[in-house]
Parts: C-alpha cells; sequence; structure tokens
C-alpha cells in the first residue's frame, strides 16, 4: 500500500473522530438545552400556578389600587375589587398628589396602603390593547380616542364639556347648562378622569376574559406594568422567556381548570 493511500486513510479516521465528537457535543448541548427549558417550564408552572391560585383566591373580592402613570407622574387612578356590581372609589386630586409624593420617594408600602395589590400602568399599553373603539357608560357612549383624550387633557371636566357640546351640536349659550349637568353627574375632572381610566380598564379585562391573568404577566416583563407587592414570580419574570412564560401559564390556567 503506498504512502498516499495511507496517510489519506488516517485523514479520514481522524475526521471521522473529530467529526463524531462533534456530533456528540452538539447532542449533548442540544439535550441540555431541552433539559434546562423543561425545568424552566416546570419551575414557571409551579410559581405562576402559586400565584394564580393566590389571586384566583384574593382577587376577586381583595381591594385592588390601579394607577395610571405618565412621564413618571401617577395621573389618575382608582380603587376597586373589579367586580361588576362595585362602584370604584376614583381617586381625588388631593389623593393623586399624596401618592406621587409617595411614589418620587419610592414609598410603596405607603402607596399600597390597605390594598391587596398596587397596579400601576401605562395609558400606551392600556389603550394598544383595547379592541373596542366605542365603550359604552350610563347610556353615554364614547370613542377609545375620547377616553384617552380626557385622560391626558389637563382639565378634563372642560374637555368632556366642549365634546358634549360639539356632539350634540349645542349653540355656545347651552354650554353653561351642559357644564352644570356633567359636574353634577359625573364631578370634577380627577374624577372625570379616574373614571375615563376605570372605563378603559374595565374594557381591557372584558375583552381579555380568562386571559387576564397572563395579560397582566406578560405585560409586567415588557415593562409596561408595575405590582406591588410583588411575588416571587413577578421578580424572576424579566429572566423568563417568552415561550416559557406561555407555556407555564397554559399549563397554570389548565390545573386551574381541574380544580
Amino acid at each position: 500500500m503506498s504512502a498516499s493511500i495511507i496517510i489519506i486513510v488516517i485523514l479520514y479516521a481522524i475526521a471521522a473522530v473529530f467529526a463524531f465528537k462533534l456530533i456528540k457535543s452538539v447532542v449533548k448541548a442540544l439535550f441540555l438545552v431541552s433539559a434546562v427549558a423543561l425545568i424552566l417550564i416546570a419551575l414557571g408552572s409551579f410559581f405562576i400556578y402559586k400565584d394564580v391560585v393566590d389571586m384566583k383566591d384574593n382577587w376577586p373580592d381583595s381591594q385592588k389600587l390601579l394607577l395610571l402613570e405618565s412621564d413618571d407622574m401617577i395621573i389618575t387612578g382608582f380603587e376597586s375589587t373589579l367586580s361588576t356590581t362595585e362602584t370604584p372609589v376614583f381617586l381625588t386630586a388631593s389623593q393623586i398628589s399624596s401618592l406621587n409624593s409617595d411614589y418620587e420617594n419610592n414609598n410603596l408600602d405607603s402607596m399600597l396602603g390597605s390594598n391587596y395589590k398596587m397596579i400601576i400602568m401605562d395609558i400606551n399599553s392600556i389603550a394598544d390593547e383595547v379592541e373596542a373603539e366605542e365603550v359604552t357608560f350610563n347610556d353615554l357612549t364614547l370613542k377609545k380616542s375620547d377616553i384617552i383624550s380626557v385622560i391626558n387633557s389637563e382639565n378634563s371636566l372642560d374637555f368632556m364639556i366642549d365634546k358634549i357640546v360639539e356632539d350634540r351640536g349645542l349653540p355656545a349659550d347651552q354650554r353653561g347648562t351642559i357644564s352644570s349637568e356633567v359636574a353634577n353627574e359625573f364631578g370634577d375632572s380627577a374624577r372625570i378622569k379616574a373614571m375615563a381610566f376605570g372605563l378603559l380598564v374595565s374594557q381591557l379585562f372584558v375583552e381579555k376574559g380568562q386571559e387576564s391573568g397572563l395579560f397582566i404577566f406578560q405585560q409586567y416583563k415588557a415593562g409596561n406594568i408595575g405590582i406591588y407587592k410583588e411575588t416571587a414570580i413577578f421578580k424572576t419574570m424579566k429572566f423568563i422567556p417568552d415561550f416559557i412564560l406561555e407555556k407555564a401559564g397554559e399549563i397554570a390556567m389548565s390545573k386551574m381548570v381541574e380544580e
């Protein structure tokens, strides 16, 4: 056998050994990645299940504080169990001022008070998620864009009055009458702003249905919602890949349905 053939055989043998080791390493790496993913899904399912069960037991009847933030400032909010039969407690201008003072100093316990959870939302993330273009409240139908304008307006009362006068095609001298009607029915600017926020939140939860809990998790992970007090899953949420979070949420929800 010539030397060249022997060299070729040796090179093929070496290449085969390297190829085998490479394939073995890749298979081992894939196995480890799959094992880690399964463990993370299992852990995620466990913690989400615990949190979902806790929310299932305490969410319906416990008071929540929902706040709306814009440019690092609390602009409105309300306290509610989010029950369809309960009237929310809309925050006054003085309460918003006090909350902002605590918010600036990171006094979250003081902000939470006796509420079960405090949820701080961003207006854009809520508006983008609400699919309905119109929302009806007390026989008054408002466009989503108008509700957002009410929330962002410096004087929500004046905005509502001008909007009603415009929509009804009323003459300017009727503004005083409409102003009294709106003030008597809805209150001052702070209350109107809070009511508009409440309408958006209510519509959002109606649309999300049973996926409302998963939606809160996802929005928290995306940084669009702040939640206090945080449980273990919330503290580690940002490190969990989206596909694992969704899978864990499905498993947790299925367990709740089985119960």
